[in-house]
């Protein structure tokens, strides 16, 4: 959480005026001692440009894989000569090759 903060070249006392909080529950959060509410993330999100997703990862929790089903032959193939099976997109989707 430090580094998102840092990354946005914000200071503890501004992160906590955005979200109408004290300094200490930043710091709390920062060191991992207190997760923030959901509308805090929300706003952290925002804040720190980033996504929901990556701020829980970082307390450890992890979202659930989305999936791109693919069900076109010509479409697997063309996929599938340019990744693999397991391979992760660059927005975080996994390809999932299925016949239906």
């Amino acid at each position: 959480m430090k580094q998102l903060r840092k990354l946005q070249n914000l200071k503890q006392k501004q992160v906590a005026e955005k979200l109408g909080v004290s300094e200490s529950y930043i710091n709390k959060i920062e060191n991992y001692k207190e997760i923030p509410t959901i509308e805090n993330m929300i706003k952290l999100s925002y804040i720190y440009n980033t996504t929901i997703d990556n701020i829980l990862i970082k307390y450890g929790f992890n979202p659930p894989k989305r999936h791109v089903v693919i069900t076109n032959a010509k479409t697997r193939e063309i996929i599938a000569s340019i990744t693999d099976e397991n391979a992760i997109l660059k927005n975080g989707y996994d390809v999932v090759f299925e016949l239906i």
